[in-house]
């Protein structure tokens, strides 16, 4: 038994992404993704390495994070819990911005390990990793700044501006709800930082030379990644033309 009902939302949520061709797309990039991220989970290392070995280890428990919040988000989504949604999908941005990272400058990744959780949430705090990916990027770290931005003031910490998702037409409603804008938007965003993340990490394996037990696993890997790649050119026209949450307007 659940605590509140939300079979009659999730029902409509679901007639309407199932209706709506780009958000089925969604659901098709987002499938791939999730393909990937459980072929890396499965991946044997084969080396001598044990730092080598560890560092999989701690890469593969990326990928089941972000696996797991993928399809949390989702779910909260289509209930109709938009600003629960909102913190799953700061949670897979962060993901995405380490693995970004550790793909572009694997220098950084053994560090991270070593340095644990209080040393660590200085230097490679959400934060600082995302300063550290703005010097690499110049000017075009303006998205990244933006997306995180709202997501940290709308959904991750108590704000005032939090009413964004719990009033539809600026009138708060008292519990969930379905609402259609909301349900394509945070798809778009969910699934344009869940592909970016699967890539950052299928560059980090490519690059590593990692030796595994099973080639094959990766080369399938690969083939789905050089798919999305191809296919994200199309998606990210499409991504352009519709907008995300952070382009909502504030209520007034």
């Amino acid at each position: 038994m659940a605590i509140l009902d939300t079979a009659d939302i999730r029902e409509q949520m679901l007639a309407w992404r199932h209706a709506d061709q780009w958000q089925m797309q969604c659901m098709s990039f987002l499938s791939d993704t999730i393909d990937v991220l459980k072929a890396v989970a499965q991946l044997q290392y084969n080396g001598q390495d044990d730092a080598e070995r560890h560092q999989l280890v701690i890469m593969q428990t990326l990928a089941i994070r972000l696996l797991n919040t993928i399809g949390a988000a989702d779910e909260m989504m289509v209930q109709g819990y938009y600003q629960q949604t909102a913190i799953l999908v700061r949670d897979i941005m962060e993901c995405s911005f380490l693995l970004d990272l550790f793909s572009r400058k694997p220098e950084h990744l053994q560090p991270w390990i070593d340095l644990g959780t209080d040393a660590g949430k200085k230097v490679y705090s959400p934060v600082a990793v995302r300063l550290l990916l703005e010097e690499l990027d110049g000017p075009e770290a303006a998205v990244r700044q933006r997306l995180y931005s709202f997501y940290s003031s709308h959904g991750t910490h108590p704000n005032a501006k939090g009413i964004l998702f719990i009033a539809p037409n600026n009138a708060v409603e008292i519990g969930p709800f379905a609402d259609q804008h909301r349900l394509t938007a945070l798809t778009g965003d969910m699934t344009r930082l869940s592909v970016m993340a699967a890539t950052h990490l299928g560059r980090w394996l490519i690059l590593s030379g990692i030796d595994l037990v099973d080639d094959d696993i990766f080369d399938s890997i690969n083939g789905v990644l050089e798919n999305i790649n191809a296919r994200f050119l199309e998606l990210g026209a499409l991504l352009k033309q519709m907008p995300g949450m952070a382009d909502e307007p504030e209520p007034q």
